[in-house]
C-alpha cells in the first residue's frame, strides 16, 4: 500500500469518525431537549410537595391538604386531578404522593412516548 493510498484511507476514516461524533452529539442534545424539562419540573414538584407537607402540619383532614396541594401547585402552573394524589396523615406527619405521565413528542416526527413520574413529599425529618 502506497503512502498516498494510506493517507486517503485515513482521511476517509477520519470523516466517518467525525460524522459519528456529530451524530452522537446531536442525539445527546436531542435527549437533553426532550428529557431535561420534565425531569427538572419533577424535581421542582418534589420540593413543592415537601413545602406543602410542612404547611399542612396542623391540618387534620386529608381533604383540606388535597385542596391546599391542588391550589398551591396550580399557582405554579402544575395541573393535576385529585385522583392523581395519595395523601396520608399520621399525627403531625403528612405524606403526599403523586403519580403522573408526561407525553414527549420527538420534533419533526410523528413519534412520541410517555414518561411516568412518581413524586413524594413529606414533612417527616427521618
Amino acid at each position: 500500500m502506497s503512502f498516498r493510498h494510506h493517507m486517503q484511507s485515513r482521511k476517509g476514516m477520519s470523516q466517518i469518525q467525525t460524522f459519528l461524533v456529530v451524530i452522537i452529539i446531536m442525539l445527546f442534545v436531542l435527549a437533553s431537549y426532550l428529557f431535561f424539562p420534565p425531569t427538572y419540573a419533577n424535581w421542582k414538584l418534589g420540593n413543592m410537595l415537601r413545602g406543602i407537607a410542612q404547611q399542612s402540619t396542623n391540618m387534620d383532614n386529608t381533604d383540606q391538604i388535597l385542596v391546599l396541594t391542588l391550589e398551591t401547585l396550580q399557582k405554579q402552573d402544575y395541573y393535576f386531578t385529585p385522583d392523581q394524589f395519595r395523601i396520608s396523615k399520621e399525627g403531625r406527619i403528612t405524606h403526599i404522593d403523586v403519580n403522573y405521565e408526561v407525553p414527549i413528542k420527538i420534533p419533526l416526527t410523528e413519534f412520541g412516548f410517555v414518561v411516568t413520574f412518581n413524586q413524594h413529599g413529606t414533612n417527616d425529618k427521618f
